[in-house]
């Protein structure tokens, strides 16, 4: 049986976690005062544009049980990495603490003050295992979680429940029509809504981390014995191939569609 026959219920992918640059009192187990980069008692937290919004409570908590502030510099997700490889390189960093990709953390662990005595035993209970292993690099904790991405699949009832649909599904796939639960169903379903003005699905050929999610239902990571990108076995050919395969269902420019540009298909009635 073909690795990607089940859907996953919960595939989690584009982990973000945030990574401590420099001592603070805005970490569990921090000093009790602190100087940032910002000036007495406010440590700058890069974030990316937008991104703040799940650490300001942590922010105003930090404010009222040490006194000291957080001011976040917001950044475009496209320019952090060159950002931050380019301010470590300098070793003038404008920042304490950095809200970014998970996946960046092994470049710049070099940089980055490990945080292992926040990583106690009651801490990693409260912590999904995948996340404290990718938290760790090298034998040490230089980044913690700050939040996770799932991927859900959304669908319109209306459409799933109209009856004339109901009874062409089944007259032409020999099945009722339901939320996928399989990846074949979910193609004989784009297929079945692709008409009348209307796209079966769509493919975010902009967005990295939907292709990977792909790959990971489909048997196989992204690296190997800890270094070897891995691009061209058997899992990532047939990811690759049903991925592609949507296209035919999918509005053209799939290069160029995001998260947003596929939401707005949705909320636009295009995509069922």
């Amino acid at each position: 049986m073909s690795t990607r026959t089940f859907i996953s219920r919960l595939a989690v992918g584009g982990i973000c976690t945030a990574v401590a640059l420099s001592a603070s009192a805005c970490g569990a187990g921090g000093p009790a005062t602190s100087t940032g980069s910002a000036g007495t008692n406010t440590v700058n937290v890069l974030v990316e544009a937008g991104g703040h919004a799940e650490l300001t409570g942590v922010a105003e908590q930090c404010k009222t049980e040490t006194g000291v502030s957080a001011n976040f510099v917001e950044l475009p997700y496209d320019g952090m990495f060159n950002r931050l490889s380019s301010e470590f390189s300098s070793g003038n960093v404008s920042f304490d603490v950095a809200a970014l990709d998970s996946v960046w953390l092994p470049s710049f662990k070099d940089a980055l003050q490990p945080i292992d005595e926040i990583f106690t035993d009651e801490a990693k209970k409260d912590i999904f295992p995948a996340l404290v292993k990718e938290a760790n690099v090298d034998g040490h904790f230089v980044g913690l979680p700050a939040w996770t991405n799932a991927e859900i699949i959304l669908y319109r009832k209306d459409l799933f429940e109209d009856a004339k649909n109901k009874a062409d599904f089944q007259a032409k796939y020999g099945y009722e029509l339901a939320a996928p639960t399989t990846w074949e169903q979910y193609q004989d379903i784009s297929e079945f809504f692709t008409k009348d003005g209307m796209y079966g699905t769509d493919v975010k050929g902009g967005v990295e981390t939907e292709w990977l999610a792909h790959v990971l239902q489909a048997g196989s990571p992204m690296v190997l014995d800890g270094d070897k990108v891995v691009i061209d076995n058997a899992a990532h050919k047939e990811a690759l191939d049903f991925y592609v395969g949507l296209a035919k269902y999918a509005p053209s420019g799939a290069a160029q569609v995001d998260w947003a540009a596929a939401q707005n298909l949705f909320n636009q009635g295009q995509t069922p």
